[in-house]
C-alpha cells in the first residue's frame, strides 16, 4: 500500500508569468521505496481518476483515486525485474482498464477490472507500447516500437489490433529508417493519426506523422523539419480541426519544446516553440492537452543546463494559436509527465516529486490546479455585419447568443453612446437622426464579460449594392461590361451620378451620370471604374480595379515583384483564355533574353544573387500578350556574415519569398543579447501571431511564419527590440 501525502499550494510557486492564471488546489504523492512515477491519468466515467506508471521501474504502477485524488486502492503489477514500466491507460467500454507499455523490455499489454484485479496481461514482441487506443467496433489499437528484430540500435514504428481477450488480430510495422518509435495516436475520420520521430542521422531526429487505416494501410506519411532535432510525445486534435502534439526540440542552445498544428492531411498550420523561464534553461514537454476548443495545456519540466541535473515540474497554457498566456513553474524537484481536463474542468498533471531532500527516492504525484475560468462566448450573432449604414426613418434588429462554457448564469444589456437600451437577447433602434451611433451587446456571468460592437452609420443615401459585385476583375480585350450602382436615400430625386474611367496612360474621362454604364473595353492594361453618388453635402464612391488582357487571363505569382533567397525554386503559371488551342503558344525567358523553354508552367532555380526577371510570352496567331515577374534574390551568406563582419545595429532583413503562399522566412541580426519580440500584425494593426518573446543572444536568427490558417493579403512583421522597433512588409497570396 502506497502512503498518500497532500501537499497544499502556500508557499511551492516559485514564478507565474503573462496573463491570470488559475489556482493550485492540491497535490497527492504516493510514497514508496524507491523511485516511482506517473506517466499516464485517465478521467474514469464514474468521476475518478485512474493512474499508471512504475514503481521502481520494475514493476508496474496503476492507482485509482477519486474526484479529490484521495488513493481508493493502488497495485503494482509484475515480478520486480528491470524494465517494467507502464506507459499509457484508457477505460474500456464496459469499465475495465487497459495499460500499454513494457514488460521485462517487451511491448505489452495488461487488461485489468476497475477493482486492479488482472484480467490477462500478454507480451507481444520486444519493444514498448507507448499508446492505447480503444475503437469504435470495439478492438484495441496499440503503437510504439519493436526491437525484436535489430536490438536498440534499430527499432522500428508498431501498431498492433486486439481483441478484447488480448489476441492478436494483426500487426503493422513502419520502418522509414535506422530508428523510429511512435509514441502519440488518435482516431479520426477514416483511419489512425499517429506522431513520433524517426533518425536522420548525426543525433537529429525529426517530427513524424502518419496516418493509417484501420488496417494498418498508409494514407499519408509527412516528416516536419525544424531546428536541429525534435520529436512528438503526445497529441490532441485541434481546437478547430485536425491534430496539435507537443515534444522537445534542439532550436539552437538550450533545449526548447514545441506544439505543432497540423491540418487533416498532415500539412504543418502552424508551430511554437517556447524557452525555459530563464534564458539557461532547458524546456522539456511530456504531454499536451486541449482546453475546450480555447487553447492548449501542456506539462513537463526545465532545468538549469549548467547547474546540477535537477528538473522542476512547468505548466504552460496557449491560446488557440500557440501564444503563450500563463506558465507556472514549481520550486520542488520533479517532472509531469500528464495532463488531463478533469471532471469539473479543472486541470489534471501526474509526474513525480522528491518530497524529502534526505532521501534518494522519488514519488508518483497527482496534481490539480482550479479550473480555468473563461468569459463568455458569443455563437451567433444579427446582423452578421458589424459595419452597417441605413438612412433616418430605418430600424435594425440586434440579436445574440451567448455560451458559458462555466454553466454561470449570464446577464445582458445594450448600450449606445452613455445610454443602456436594454436587458435581453434581442433590440430594436429606429434611428432618427443623422450621424455615426455605436451599438454594443455586454454579457458577463459576474466575474468576467464580452461584448460585440457594431458601427452604424445614419446618413441621407448610400450605395447598398453595385454590379458587377467583384470590384476586381480580368476581362478580354473587345469585351463589354454592364455596371450599375443600387442608391437607397431619403430624397432619391436629389442623389447625382457620375462615373470616372481612368485609361492604362491613367488619363480620367467622365463618361456617364446615369446610375448604370455600358462599357467595351478595347485596350489592354490597367483600367479603373469609379462610380460616385453625390449631392450637395454628402457622396458615396465604389471603384473597380479591370485588367484587360488581350491573351492571358490569370498569372501566378499574381505579384510582379517578389522576394527569395539564393538557390530557392519557384513556380511561375500563365493561364490564357483559350488555353486549347493549338495557335497558342507560351515561351519562357529569363533576364528577358535567355529562353527557358515553352508551355504554361516554369520552375525556375535562382543560382546567382541580384535583381532577375522572368518572362512569359504568349501568342495566338497574330496576337500577343505577356506578363514579366522581378525577382530580388537574397544571398544568405551575406546575411550571415560568414566574412566576419558584425553589424552596428540591430537589423530586420526582407522576409522571403516574398509574396508567399504557405510560409515565409524572417531573418534578423541583433547586436546585443538582449529580449525581443517577433510578432506578425495584419493589415488593420491587430497582432496575430509572437513568433517570439524572449531573450536572443547576439548574432544572425532565423525563424519561420507558417501562414496556412490565415486569409490571403498584406501583413506587417515587426520586430521589437531594447533599442528601436522594426518593421517589413510581406504579402501572402492564394
Amino acid at each position: 500500500m502506497f502512503r498518500a501525502i497532500v501537499v497544499l499550494f502556500f508557499n511551492i510557486i516559485l514564478t507565474t508569468t503573462l496573463f491570470s492564471q488559475p489556482d493550485d488546489v492540491w497535490l497527492h504523492s504516493f510514497q514508496n521505496p524507491g523511485d516511482d512515477g506517473i506517466r499516464d491519468v485517465y478521467p474514469v466515467s464514474d468521476g475518478d481518476y485512474i493512474l499508471c506508471g512504475y514503481s521502481g521501474e520494475s514493476e508496474f504502477l496503476v492507482i485509482r483515486c477519486d474526484g479529490e485524488g484521495n488513493e481508493i486502492w493502488s497495485n503494482t503489477y509484475g515480478e520486480g525485474q528491470e524494465h517494467q514500466s507502464a506507459w499509457t491507460v484508457v477505460e474500456t467500454d464496459d469499465g475495465n482498464f487497459l495499460i500499454g507499455g513494457r514488460n521485462q523490455d517487451h511491448f505489452s499489454a495488461l487488461l485489468i477490472n476497475g477493482n486492479g484485479n488482472r484480467i490477462w496481461w500478454n507480451d507481444y514482441f520486444e519493444g514498448i507500447c507507448h499508446s492505447v487506443i480503444e475503437l469504435k467496433s470495439g478492438e484495441f489499437l496499440l503503437s510504439g516500437h519493436d526491437e525484436e528484430r535489430f536490438g536498440m540500435q534499430h527499432k522500428i514504428g508498431k501498431l498492433l489490433m486486439v481483441n478484447g481477450d488480448g489476441r492478436l488480430l494483426w500487426s503493422q510495422s513502419y520502418d522509414p529508417g535506422v530508428y523510429c518509435d511512435l509514441f502519440a495516436m488518435r482516431e479520426t475520420d477514416g483511419g489512425i493519426v499517429l506522431a513520433g520521430h524517426k533518425y536522420v542521422g548525426v543525433m537529429r531526429f525529426e517530427t513524424w506523422v502518419i496516418k493509417v487505416d484501420f488496417d494498418g494501410g498508409i494514407i499519408w506519411d509527412e516528416t516536419h523539419r525544424f531546428g536541429h532535432s525534435s520529436t512528438a510525445y503526445s497529441m490532441v486534435s485541434g481546437c478547430d480541426d485536425g491534430f496539435a502534439m507537443t515534444g522537445t526540440g534542439i532550436f539552437g542552445e538550450p533545449f526548447k519544446f514545441f506544439i505543432l498544428k497540423i491540418d487533416d492531411e498532415g500539412q504543418r498550420e502552424w508551430m511554437q516553440t517556447y524557452d525555459g523561464m530563464h534564458p539557461d534553461n532547458m524546456a522539456k514537454a511530456a504531454c499536451i492537452t486541449r482546453l475546450n476548443n480555447m487553447g492548449y495545456a501542456v506539462v513537463g519540466s526545465e532545468r538549469d543546463v549548467w547547474g546540477p541535473r535537477i528538473y522542476t515540474p512547468m505548466v504552460v497554457n496557449t491560446n488557440a494559436v500557440g501564444e503563450e498566456q500563463w506558465r507556472r513553474k514549481y520550486d520542488f524537484e520533479g517532472d509531469l509527465g500528464s495532463v488531463i481536463i478533469g471532471h469539473d474542468n479543472s486541470l489534471l498533471a501526474g509526474g513525480v516529486i522528491r518530497t524529502d531532500e534526505d532521501e534518494m527516492g522519488k514519488d508518483a504525484m497527482i496534481m490539480k490546479l482550479e479550473p480555468d475560468r473563461y468569459a463568455p462566448i458569443y455563437i451567433d450573432w444579427s446582423p452578421d455585419d458589424t459595419t452597417l449604414r441605413v438612412i433616418p426613418g430605418d430600424s435594425i434588429s440586434f440579436s445574440v447568443r451567448v455560451i458559458d462554457l462555466q454553466d454561470d448564469e449570464i446577464w445582458y444589456s445594450w448600450i449606445m453612446g452613455e445610454d443602456t437600451l436594454g436587458y435581453d437577447t434581442t433590440l430594436t433602434i429606429h434611428f432618427e437622426e443623422m450621424g455615426e451611433f455605436e451599438v454594443t451587446s455586454l454579457v458577463t456571468d459576474g466575474e468576467h464579460h464580452a461584448s460585440k460592437t457594431w458601427q452604424i452609420s445614419v446618413r441621407a443615401f448610400y450605395i447598398d449594392t453595385y454590379q458587377p459585385d467583384s470590384l476586381s476583375m480580368t476581362i478580354r480585350r473587345e469585351q463589354n461590361v454592364n455596371f450599375s450602382i443600387d442608391v437607397v436615400a431619403i430624397n432619391i430625386d436629389e442623389v447625382n451620378y457620375v462615373w470616372t474611367l481612368t485609361g492604362r496612360d491613367n488619363q480620367q474621362e467622365d463618361i456617364s451620370s446615369d446610375p448604370n454604364v455600358s462599357i467595351d473595353f478595347n485596350l489592354t492594361g490597367r483600367h479603373q471604374l469609379a462610380a460616385q453618388a453625390f449631392d450637395d453635402e454628402d457622396f458615396d464612391l465604389v471603384t473597380w480595379q479591370i485588367e484587360v488582357r488581350s491573351i492571358i487571363y490569370w498569372w501566378w505569382p499574381h505579384s510582379l515583384n517578389l522576394t527569395c533567397h539564393l538557390g530557392d525554386t519557384l513556380l511561375f503559371n500563365v493561364t490564357p483564355f483559350n488555353p486549347n488551342l493549338d495557335s497558342t503558344q507560351c515561351n519562357w525567358y529569363y533576364d528577358l533574353s535567355n529562353h527557358r523553354g515553352r508551355g504554361f508552367w516554369k520552375t525556375v532555380v535562382f543560382e546567382e544573387a541580384g535583381l532577375h526577371s522572368v518572362n512569359a510570352t504568349v501568342r495566338e496567331g497574330e496576337e500577343r500578350d505577356d506578363v514579366t515577374w522581378e525577382i530580388s534574390v537574397i544571398e544568405p551568406e551575406a546575411v550571415k556574415h560568414d566574412d566576419g563582419v558584425t553589424p552596428v545595429s540591430n537589423i530586420l532583413y526582407p522576409a522571403a519569398p516574398n509574396p508567399f503562399n504557405s510560409s515565409v522566412d524572417i531573418s534578423f541580426d541583433i547586436v546585443a543579447t538582449q529580449r525581443i519580440t517577433l510578432s506578425i500584425f495584419d493589415i488593420s494593426g491587430r497582432e496575430i501571431t509572437r513568433l517570439i518573446d524572449g531573450v536572443k543572444v547576439t548574432g544572425f536568427h532565423s525563424e519561420t511564419w507558417v501562414a496556412n490558417s490565415k486569409s490571403a493579403g498584406v501583413y506587417f512583421v515587426r520586430l521589437r527590440t531594447s533599442d528601436k522597433d522594426l518593421f517589413t512588409k510581406v504579402m501572402l497570396i492564394r
